[in-house]
């Protein structure tokens, strides 16, 4: 009986850490591991996805930007960056991503939205 105890507290514990672990996905990449809040939606034909996260303009974009590129995805655009905002967009056989960071006021984060248009098959 102890051992099974001590068992279910092993797996309960198990099961929430790599819970915790989890990478949220957009198409067949992984969002950025500080993503907060993320909402996906679908926009006539495009799906979106929208998150926030904490850290610099440069490196939030920036590391999403690299996730995106890991997973085959070709950059069509380069970065434009302007004050507040940074944006690109990315090529996948005949799909486009469209990334966009942007800063939000009174040091709320950065809000990352993604917007993926998908190719007919």
């Amino acid at each position: 009986m102890k051992f099974l105890y001590k068992y279910a507290i092993f797996s309960l514990v198990a099961a929430l850490i790599l819970t915790g672990c989890a990478t949220a996905t957009f198409d067949n990449f992984n969002l950025i591991g500080s993503a907060k809040d993320v909402e996906e939606s679908t926009i006539g034909k495009n799906d979106r996805m929208v998150y926030m996260a904490g850290g610099t303009l440069d490196e939030v974009c920036d590391e999403q930007a690299k996730l995106i590129t890991d997973a085959g995805w070709e950059t069509s655009e380069e970065p434009r960056k302007e004050t507040t905002y940074k944006t690109s967009s990315y090529k996948q056989e005949n799909s486009y991503v469209t990334l966009m960071c942007s800063e939000q006021e009174e040091n709320a984060g950065i809000k990352v939205t993604m917007t993926l248009q998908k190719g007919a098959s």
